[in-house]
């Protein structure tokens, strides 16, 4: 039970983070609907994570609070989708980002959507990884039991496939020519170690806990806080690029005679061109 007290509080403190992140980032959604001309399809994936880490934060918080006999299992259940589809949503971001940066190339875009594919068919089997029934003893939820070899499965794919897209987007921004040192090119690049760094070290620490597999709690103890703060720090890279975008910025393809890779004012569009590279952001983020 010491245990679920700890959980408990824990997930009021993570409701907080995700809560005060809502609320200070408002006015990137307010721009957003407000230029819903010019939206761009991939911020479908960017209000996915953004609202399903939400949402399953509040359902967890109902569940370990509640004095009413409730659906366990369903709570659970209904809480682990949303959770995975943050999870999904938060690799796929970088992953769209990762294709920007190799102008779509099919050589890039097909192996990743079938390794997208791959993750989201473990996220959709791992919603009732969790198994939980009402204690009228205590009169709270408990949890019985977890699917530890999905919960293995899980983390060592996500932080796989993270490393993957990190790699990918690595080379392709190394193979971008004059546009290396630009404030696009660095910020693409911290963006993508800043991500990786916050993904891994939250899935590494779940997946170590659910090898060790002490106790159906401590099972799933970091599994949210993995799933927050990836969640965070995504969508976080989605407002940066997106608000970098809406200064329309472009590196000309002067700057290579030049040897400036300084950024100059075009139309709507923002590219580092070099050698048989081209970094098309327009389709990746809204002009906000």
């Amino acid at each position: 039970m010491a245990q679920a007290a700890v959980f408990a509080q824990l997930l009021w403190v993570l409701l907080g983070i995700i809560g005060w992140e809502y609320i200070t980032t408002l006015d990137f959604e307010y721009r957003t609907i407000r230029k819903w001309k010019e939206f761009k399809w991939p911020l479908v994936f960017y209000f996915m994570c953004r609202y399903s880490i939400l949402l399953a934060l509040i359902v967890l918080n109902v569940i370990n609070n509640t004095k009413t006999e409730i659906n366990c299992q369903a709570m659970y259940t209904l809480a682990q989708f949303l959770g995975n589809v943050a999870i999904g949503t938060a690799s796929n971001l970088l992953m769209f980002r990762a294709i920007a940066i190799w102008s779509r190339s099919i050589w890039i875009v097909i192996p990743l959507v079938l390794i997208a594919l791959g993750h989201w068919a473990i996220l959709f089997h791992g919603i009732i990884a969790v198994r939980a029934t009402w204690n009228p003893a205590v009169g709270v939820c408990v949890v019985t039991g977890t699917s530890n070899i999905f919960l293995r499965l899980l983390y060592n794919y996500t932080m796989a496939f993270d490393f993957l897209v990190l790699i990918l987007s690595v080379v392709g921004l190394m193979r971008a020519g004059h546009g290396r040192g630009s404030g696009l090119w660095n910020l693409l690049f911290q963006d993508g170690i800043a991500y990786f760094g916050v993904a891994f070290i939250g899935n590494l620490v779940a997946a170590i806990f659910a090898i060790l597999h002490l106790n159906a709690a401590m099972d799933i103890m970091f599994t949210v806080p993995a799933a927050v703060f990836s969640a965070i720090v995504a969508m976080r890279c989605v407002r940066r690029l997106s608000d970098w975008t809406g200064k329309d910025v472009y590196v000309h393809s002067s700057a290579r005679a030049t040897g400036s890779s300084r950024p100059q004012t075009s139309a709507r569009k923002t590219n580092a061109t070099g050698p048989g590279v081209n970094i098309g952001m327009d389709t990746y983020s809204n002009n906000t």
